[in-house]
């Protein structure tokens, strides 16, 4: 397919949006969706966490956008790494940060949106980080896309749909044995348990600052950060290094089995989030902004315990430990220590590991599923946007 190639600006009208006033209660609490960045989760645009009135659109900057418009996130935080855009599935209202693509005549919305969402890593160059991140709809408008008849458009887009049907579902399974591995443990965990403080169970130790005098030390290995743990999974897309000394590395090198805390997050529900080092790299240290407890006893399985340390129950206790400084959520070695966390009898223990691990197993089985879908869906992008598809 050879199609022309046209500036979108030319295909579509931009609409943009607006915040009504707080003050005035007649504007909220309608039945018209208001769209802001928060709601920008799914492809399927037909609610959003707040609604206004048809006064709120009479009396503000918002708009009324008609059903199957393409709306684009312009200002936010997100577009740091990511491009949201959805298609909207009735009339809704938008903010401030985000814009509406309305189609002419000539453009499919399914096609122009699927266009707009291929071209991302140009999108997300244009970027400017200034209060909020955002971009310029000048060069929106000026973007170019392959524009082929309309049959075309809604061919391509319905091969695009449903390629991306099947990354969702596989997206919703994995959702779901999520859900269910977290209920799993809450059921385990029910009952009341004998209770041991971590530091019984485990050697709880800091990490290494990052400084520049360490460019003097004579040894360069792989250390874990904050962006390398995550509740119950690593990772290690990006791992950095750092230079030690013999003694250091002995000391924070990194075992098979070490649940790895976040010691300090500027989102004080995450502080004390943990993972389990699975040990696929070796040598690796930590820096002191994890705190890693290596079990000592047999008492306790360290996979449970990061899946407990990380269930809503856990998570309370780590957060009535934690301080706040200077906007900044904290846990410290001794709170780590002290923690007390449940102690399942062995049976039980290994039983509920087994579970754990028959979930886990049909989960790899759908991630691996869900990568190959993402590939697949990625290659069509590409080729929709370069005219190929």
């Amino acid at each position: 397919m050879n199609a022309p190639m046209v500036a979108l600006g030319n295909i579509v009208e931009i609409k943009g949006g607006g915040t009504p006033s707080k003050a005035n209660s007649a504007f909220w609490g309608g039945d018209i969706p208001w769209v802001s960045p928060k709601d920008m989760k799914r492809w399927e645009i037909a609610d959003a966490e707040d609604k206004i009135t048809v006064e709120a659109i009479k009396g503000s900057a918002t708009n009324l956008i008609p059903k199957n418009a393409i709306l684009i996130v312009n200002r936010s935080g997100i577009l740091k790494h990511t491009l949201p855009v959805g298609i909207t599935q009735r009339p809704v209202a938008i903010n401030q940060d985000i814009k509406a693509l309305i189609c002419g005549a000539r453009a499919d919305a399914g096609y122009v949106a699927h266009i707009v969402k291929a071209s991302e890593s140009v999108v997300l160059k244009w970027v400017r980080a200034t209060t909020a991140d955002n971009f310029s709809i000048d060069n929106l408008r000026r973007l170019e896309i392959p524009l082929p008849p309309l049959v075309e458009q809604r061919r391509i887009a319905a091969i695009l749909d449903r390629a991306d049907a099947l990354r969702r579902k596989r997206k919703r399974a994995i959702e779901l044995l999520d859900s269910l591995s977290r209920s799993t443990i809450d059921a385990a965990y029910a009952t009341t348990l004998p209770t041991k403080a971590l530091g019984e169970l485990c050697d709880v130790q800091g990490g290494l600052q990052l400084t520049h005098a360490r460019v003097k030390l004579p040894m360069e290995v792989p250390y874990l950060r904050v962006a390398n743990v995550h509740r119950d999974r690593l990772d290690l897309s990006e791992v950095k290094t750092m230079r030690v000394s013999e003694g250091e590395l002995r000391r924070t090198l990194l075992a098979a089995g070490d649940i790895l805390f976040v010691e300090g997050h500027g989102n004080a529900a995450e502080i004390g989030r943990c993972a389990v080092w699975d040990g696929s790299l070796a040598p690796c240290i930590h820096q002191n902004h994890l705190i890693r407890a290596r079990p000592i006893s047999m008492e306790i399985d360290p996979i449970l315990v990061s899946f407990w340390l990380n269930s809503e129950i856990g998570r309370r206790n780590l957060l009535r430990r934690g301080k706040t400084t200077s906007g900044l959520n904290t846990i410290n070695v001794s709170d780590v220590r002290e923690i007390r966390v449940p102690c399942l009898p062995s049976q039980e223990r290994e039983a509920l590991r087994m579970r754990l691990g028959q979930i886990g197993s049909v989960r790899g089985h759908y991630s691996k599923q869900l990568f190959a879908w993402d590939d697949l869906f990625s290659s069509l992008q590409s080729r929709a946007f370069s005219g190929q598809l």
